[in-house]
C-alpha cells in the first residue's frame, strides 16, 4: 500500500464527515433529551459547564440510559470479579498446568486493567453511555510507554470509519482538537505552524484541528497525523495495533453507524418530554390559575396570599373574580407519562434485570431457568459487544504487554513449553455474569437431566453409573465461570486416591492382626507337639 498524502487524508475525511450527517442530527436531538454531557456535534466551541438541560422536561431516558449502562458495565466487565479466561482452542483437555497459567495470566490482565491510575471502568462505563444512546462507541486503547495500557471513550461526533467487505470496522479518521502547548508535547516543536506559536504565547487556551487516520495494511495499521492548519502531515508510523476500537449496537442495512435503544423510541421521548412540558403546564395553571372578573376595574390590588382581598365580593355576596376552570383530567394524562415511561424502560431493557431483584429468594434451579430466559433476551447485544469491543481490547493488551517481555522465559508471565509447542495461540472465554446467563442453557440442561434420572436408580443402580460426574463438573464449572483452580489436578486426585487405598489396606491389616497372631500361634503349638510325639 502506499503512503498516503495530507490531501487525500483531508479529503477522505471530510466525504466521510459528510455521508455521516442525519446521524449527526439524531444524536444531536437525543444528547440533548439522554446524555446533555455530549451535546456539542454542531458547537464548533464549547464552554465549560454550560448547561444544556433547556429542551429536556423529563428524565425517564437519561436515567434509562444511565441506569442501562451501569447494569452493563456490571454484568459484561464487572470490576469486582475476573470476567475472561484464556484457553487453547481444540483442546477440551488441558493439562493442570496449562490451566493454572491460563488463570494467572488471566487475572494479571484483569489487575492491570483496575489499576487506579488507567481508570478502566469509568472508561467502560462512559463506552456504555455513548453505546446506549448514539448506538457506536471508541475507546482509545494505547500503550503510553512507561506508564502501560491507556483507556479512554472518545466523543463519537471525532469519528467517521468505513467498513470491509466482512462487516468490521476498516479505516478509522480521528478529528480533534489541541491547544499549541498540547500539539507541542504530542509532535514537537517543528510541528507547530506560526499561528499555532503565536497562540501558544497570547491565547493559551486556542485549540487547532487535527486528523489522526488509521488505515489497515498486511496485518499492521499506517498511522497519519494530519494538521489542518498546515494542511501538512506532521506524524507517520505503523502500528501493531488498532487503538480505537469501535463497537456498535445494532446497525442498520447498508449502515455503518450503529443504532441504539436511544435512537428506536425517539419519538417516544420526544412525545413523552412534548406531554410532560404540558402537564408541568397545566399544574401550574392550577396551582398559580388564571382570574376570570367582570371588568378591569373589579381587581383593585393583585390577590394576596393568606390577607383579606377587599373588593371581590358583590354586596350580595357574589364572586366578583373566580379561576378560570380548563376541566383538564389529570389522571388521564398521568396515565398516559407512565405508559410511555415504560415503553422507554422496556427499550433499554431495564425490565428484565428487575427479575432477580423483585425475586431474590429463589432456588439454584430457579436462578439457572431465569438466567436462561435473560441470556436468550440479551445475547445478541453480549455477543457483539464480545466480538467489536472486548476481543479487540484484549487482543491490544496481550500486544501491548507482549512488548514488555512478560510472557518471555523468567519473567511474570514465562509461558509454559506445551503452550509454546501449539505456537503461543490462545483464545478467550467470557465468564461474565451476562455470559453465564447465555450459557446457562448448558448447566441447566445437565441439571435437569441428573434430577429426572436420579429417581430410577432406586430401580437400576446402573443408570447412575453411565453418569461422567468428573465431567458433569467440568461443565457447571465453565458454566458458572469458576477457576480450574477450585477442581484439583488429576495426577493429585490420583496420588490421594492410591494413599487412601493403601491406609485403608493398613487398617485392614491392623485390624486383622489378633486374629493373624493368634493363628500363627496355634500353628506354631502344633508344630511343637508333633515334634513331642515324634
Amino acid at each position: 500500500m502506499q503512503a498516503m498524502q495530507a490531501k487525500d487524508i483531508i479529503s477522505a475525511q471530510s466525504a466521510l464527515e459528510s455521508d455521516r450527517s442525519l446521524f449527526e442530527h439524531q444524536w444531536q436531538e437525543i444528547a440533548e433529551l439522554c446524555l446533555p454531557k455530549s451535546a456539542f456535534f454542531f458547537s464548533e466551541n464549547t464552554t465549560q459547564g454550560q448547561n444544556k438541560d433547556n429542551r429536556r422536561y423529563d428524565d425517564t431516558a437519561l436515567l434509562a440510559v444511565t441506569k442501562a449502562s451501569s447494569i452493563m458495565a456490571s454484568l459484561l466487565t464487572p470490576a469486582t470479579t475476573n470476567w475472561h479466561q484464556f484457553y487453547i482452542d481444540g483442546q477440551s483437555d488441558q493439562s493442570n498446568e496449562d490451566q493454572k497459567w491460563f488463570d494467572r495470566t488471566s487475572d494479571f490482565f484483569f489487575r492491570q486493567r483496575y489499576r487506579t491510575s488507567v481508570s478502566f471502568s469509568s472508561q467502560s462505563y462512559e463506552f456504555y453511555q455513548s453505546l446506549f444512546a448514539f448506538g457506536t462507541a471508541v475507546m482509545i486503547v494505547e500503550d503510553r510507554i512507561p506508564n502501560g495500557v491507556y483507556y479512554k471513550t472518545a466523543h463519537i461526533g471525532e469519528f467517521c470509519f468505513t467498513e470491509d467487505y466482512t462487516g468490521k470496522i476498516d479505516q478509522v479518521y480521528r478529528k480533534y482538537k489541541l491547544t499549541a502547548a498540547q500539539a507541542e508535547q504530542r509532535f514537537g516543536d517543528e510541528a507547530l505552524t506560526e499561528s499555532m506559536r503565536r497562540a501558544k504565547d497570547k491565547q493559551p487556551n486556542e485549540k487547532f484541528y487535527f486528523i489522526h487516520a488509521v488505515i489497515p495494511d498486511n496485518g499492521k495499521f499506517k498511522s497519519y497525523h494530519v494538521s489542518l492548519e498546515s494542511q501538512q502531515i506532521i506524524s507517520q508510523g505503523v502500528m501493531k495495533r488498532n487503538p480505537y476500537i469501535v463497537s456498535r449496537f445494532a446497525t442498520g442495512v447498508s449502515e455503518t453507524y450503529g443504532r441504539s435503544p436511544a435512537m428506536h423510541v425517539l419519538s417516544e421521548i420526544k412525545m413523552l418530554n412534548t406531554m410532560r412540558r404540558t402537564h408541568i403546564r397545566a399544574a401550574n395553571l392550577s396551582a398559580d390559575p388564571t382570574y376570570l372578573a367582570a371588568d378591569a376595574q373589579t381587581v383593585r390590588n393583585k390577590l394576596l396570599m393568606g390577607r383579606i382581598n377587599y373588593g371581590m365580593l358583590s354586596d350580595s355576596g357574589q364572586k366578583l373574580i373566580q379561576p378560570l376552570d380548563s376541566n383538564a383530567n389529570y389522571n388521564i394524562s398521568s396515565d398516559i407519562i407512565n405508559e410511555s415511561r415504560e415503553l422507554i424502560n422496556e427499550a433499554f431493557f431495564l425490565n428484565l434485570f428487575q427479575i432477580l431483584v423483585d425475586s431474590p429468594s429463589m432456588t439454584a434451579t430457579e436462578v439457572l431457568q431465569r438466567s436462561q430466559e435473560k441470556g436468550q433476551m440479551i445475547s445478541p447485544i453480549m455477543m457483539r459487544q464480545e466480538s467489536e469491543f472486548l476481543n479487540p481490547l484484549i487482543e491490544n493488551e496481550i500486544a501491548y504487554y507482549e512488548d514488555y517481555g512478560v510472557f518471555e522465559d523468567g519473567n511474570i508471565l514465562a509461558m509454559p513449553q506445551s503452550i509454546k509447542e501449539q505456537g503461543g495461540a490462545f483464545s478467550i472465554r467470557y465468564t461474565s455474569p451476562l455470559a453465564k446467563m447465555a450459557r446457562a442453557e448448558d448447566a441447566l440442561s445437565t441439571e435437569r437431566l441428573l434430577q429426572s434420572m436420579l429417581p430410577l436408580a432406586q430401580f437400576d443402580p446402573n443408570i447412575v453409573a453411565r453418569f461422567d460426574f468428573k465431567e458433569y463438573g467440568n461443565i457447571m464449572r465453565e458454566s458458572y465461570g469458576a477457576p480450574a483452580k477450585v477442581f484439583k489436578a488429576d495426577e493429585v486426585v490420583e496420588a490421594e486416591l492410591q494413599a487412601k487405598q493403601q491406609q485403608e489396606q493398613l487398617a485392614q491389616l491392623a485390624q486383622a492382626a489378633p486374629s493373624i497372631a493368634g493363628s500363627i500361634k496355634d500353628i506354631a503349638q502344633a508344630e511343637s507337639y508333633a515334634a513331642t510325639a515324634q
